[in-house]
This record gives C-alpha cells, structure tokens and sequence, in this order.
C-alpha cells in the first residue's frame, strides 16, 4: 500500500504546500506495463539509478497550487507539469513515460517525462520553453487572501551538458537555508522530449542533490538514445 508523505519548505509558510507519496514501483515501471510503448521506459531513471536518499512515488503534478500570473509563467509550468494528463494537446496524446521520486530531507520532488513527438516538434517544444524561460524573470505565484508571492530568477540548474540541446531555469524565494523554489529543465535526444520538474528546499545542500538527479536523468536518456532503447524497432 502506497503511504503518503507531506514535507514542508518555506514556501509552506506563505500558503503554498507540497505533497509526496512513496510507493513501492516508480510511475515508469507501471507505465512499461500499461502502454505499448514501453521502450521509452529505458530512457527514463529507475529508484536503483537514483542518488541515495531520493525515493519512488506517486505520478502527480509536483507544481500543484502554483497558480503564474504572468502568461509566459504560466506556459512555462503548463508545459513543465503536464503529468501527461494535462497541459499542451500535442504532449497529452503523445506516447509518454514518467518517473517520479522525493526526497524526504532537505524536502523536493523530482518528475521525469518523457514524450516522443512527431519529426521537428520536440525541438518546437524546446524553442517553446527557451521563450517561456525568457519571458519569466520573476514567477508570480498566488498563496490566498490576496497575497503575491514573487520567485526571482536566478543562473540554471547546472546538472552539466549530457545532451547539446536543453534549457533550464531555476527560481528561488528566501535566503541561505530557508531558500526554497523549483527547478525546470527541458531536453531533446532525436524527437524525444525529456521533461524535468523539480519544486523543493534549495538550502541546506538540497541543490547540490537536486542537481544530482537531473545530471542522472539527462544521462540516462543520452545513453539510452546512443544504445537505441529509447526508439522503438521499426513496424515489419
């Protein structure tokens, strides 16, 4: 049975929360059983490649109750937090895979999907966030009662440059331990569409482990891509 898991951040504080749930198989494994295009599960982290200290959990939109008002804001985490469900049409009918996995202390959450996409749209999708990106110093986000709270941009996530085309962004709220925001990161290997979504406490070397598995997932899929496991054979 699934237990479910509430961590909390600074962010908590102004009105915002997030939640984690732990299971026993990561959304990837379940979706190599439930789909035909299991093969793109290769591509994706499994709980054993993970850094210590990062667990399995629930599929989930990570950047619930994140509600932008600024328009580009808004894009950007639409296309960051689909969970496959929602989000762009193109992604949502688009064969998909997702990983999921938390990390109880210092507090984050990390989200994987991958998308194949027809010939030229996932490098369309990468332009699409590069411009989200550029439109969004600073990440509005309504806590209630009328309140603002405002994440500063600030340098990317530095998981390193195992793929040549990606984009990344980080935002932040609070200072030195208490620092809390989230992470976005988008990367094209052919016509797949690696999506990483990582809302979590930044302080207290919560980065440094953040960033651990984002260079993980980044070299998960190249190496996927040059083995050929994250194409499927062509039909006979």
């Amino acid at each position: 049975m699934a237990r479910r898991a509430r961590w909390a951040l600074p962010l908590a504080a102004l009105g915002a929360s997030a939640a984690v749930a732990g299971c026993g198989t990561t959304r990837a494994t379940l979706a190599a059983q439930e789909r035909p295009e299991a093969a793109m599960t290769a591509a994706l982290l499994t709980a054993r490649e993970m850094p210590r200290g990062w667990l399995p959990a629930e599929r989930q939109r990570v950047f619930e109750g994140i509600r932008p008002t600024d328009p580009d804001c808004a894009r950007l985490l639409r296309l960051a937090d689909t969970d496959g469900d929602q989000g762009p049409r193109g992604l949502r009918n688009a064969p998909q895979a997702h990983a999921v996995y938390y990390l109880p202390d210092p507090g984050a959450t990390l989200a994987a999907s991958l998308f194949r996409l027809p010939p030229g749209d996932a490098a369309t999708r990468l332009a699409e966030a590069r411009a989200a990106i550029a439109g969004c110093p600073r990440l509005g986000m309504e806590v209630g009662d009328d309140r603002e709270v405002r994440l500063r941009r600030v340098r990317p996530p530095r998981p390193g440059r195992a793929l040549p085309d990606q984009a990344g962004v980080r935002y932040l709220h609070g200072s030195g331990g208490r620092r809390a925001g989230l992470d976005v990161l988008v990367a094209r290997a052919g016509d797949d569409l690696l999506v990483v979504a990582a809302p979590g406490a930044f302080g207290g070397g919560g980065a440094k482990l953040i960033e651990r598995a984002e260079a993980r997932a980044l070299r998960k899929l190249r190496a996927a891509h040059r083995r050929g496991a994250a194409t499927p054979p062509p039909a006979p």
